[in-house]
């Protein structure tokens, strides 16, 4: 016995590097058995009627896609977990220029031109990635990682044009003994989309006014949670989250080609925001091997603040829209449940 495990601590370690390379294609098609969606419906005008030959349900009836994928891997003495990765993705769209929405009125069932849908649209990406892992006692843990990509819609005349996305997560986790432990995390989160899009209707010409719209995402939360096992004989484990996150949304539109006399309506608007706080406890008491039985408590508030819900408020509807007094999603949750689990394995 003491010659094996001499022999198990001669082993050598995992390898402290890793490198990967690789290469992903992606080849879509899309096609619709559909007369109606085929075929444009009612009269035709100057609008529309090249669609009358042509006209498809399917926008972009083939999408192709090569990534480059790097990840490298490194580990510093036990203690300190190392990941960095980047992607580089090119996307190419074949678009038919006649498509046809079924599902809407005749007039909206045409794109105006050069608009591209941007989960369909030729697009470029730059995907960076990193994090980290501190193994600094046997009881404590810090990780940190992060995230940026860029997308590039390089083929879209109209619709988005660029969008961002960064975010990064800082957590930590303590453990008093085998059975207690105390975690908590930070996130935040940013993103922004910049759009490009045209007033009025036309299928088969370029339109003259022009708008752009750039959004801006940004969104923060922080959460710590326990967790107590080994109570009554340790059938009894016990657990306890708080999160509470803050998220703002901004637009802001600006005129770009005009002309139609006074046509003005841009600036920016107030903050979107959404603001919850979450608390939740639950324990569980597990009878034997096969049934359990949970149950537990859970608190949840909603702030909201959303401009668009002014236009519901008596005195301030504009015309063809009803006065329904609607108020942006405020609300106040208190849940208790209560479960048995058993199992047939």
């Amino acid at each position: 016995m003491q010659r094996a495990l001499s022999e198990s601590r001669e082993k050598p370690d995992e390898k402290s590097q890793r490198l990967h390379l690789g290469y992903e294609y992606d080849n879509i098609k899309r096609w619709c058995n559909n007369e109606l969606a085929n075929n444009a419906q009612g009269e035709p005008s100057t609008a529309t009627a090249g669609y009358y030959v042509t006209a498809s349900c399917v926008q972009v009836p083939k999408n192709k896609e090569n990534r480059i994928v790097a990840t490298y891997k490194m580990k510093f003495a036990d203690k300190v977990d190392f990941n960095a990765g980047y992607t580089y993705g090119r996307r190419t769209a074949t678009v038919n220029p006649s498509f046809y929405n079924p599902m809407q009125a005749v007039a909206e069932g045409f794109e105006n031109f050069g608009f591209r849908a941007f989960f369909d649209a030729s697009r470029k990406q730059n995907l960076l990635k990193g994090g980290i892992t501190w193994q600094a006692t046997d009881k404590f843990t810090l990780g940190l990682n992060g995230r940026h990509t860029k997308d590039d819609y390089f083929d879209s005349p109209l619709g988005v044009q660029d969008g961002k996305t960064s975010s990064a997560n800082l957590d930590a986790n303590f453990s008093f003994s085998e059975d207690n432990s105390v975690g908590g995390y930070l996130s935040w989160q940013k993103r922004t989309r910049e759009l490009f899009t045209a007033s009025g209707r036309d299928a088969l010409h370029p339109r003259t006014t022009l708008w752009s719209n750039d959004l801006r995402d940004r969104d923060n939360t922080v959460g710590v949670d326990g967790r107590q096992k080994g109570f009554m004989g340790g059938k009894l484990e016990l657990r306890e989250d708080f999160a509470y996150s803050l998220a703002k949304t901004k637009y802001v539109t600006f005129l770009v080609a005009n002309i139609v006399p006074n046509l003005s309506n841009q600036g920016e608007v107030p903050n979107i925001s959404s603001e919850l706080t979450q608390f939740r406890f639950t324990g569980t008491y597990q009878f034997d091997h096969r049934s359990s039985i949970l149950g537990g408590y859970m608190y949840q508030r909603l702030k909201a603040s959303d401009y668009l819900y002014y236009a519901f408020q008596y005195g301030f509807t504009p015309t063809g829209l009803l006065p329904t007094n609607q108020q942006a999603p405020n609300y106040t949750v208190n849940t208790v449940f209560l479960a048995y689990r058993y199992s047939f394995r």
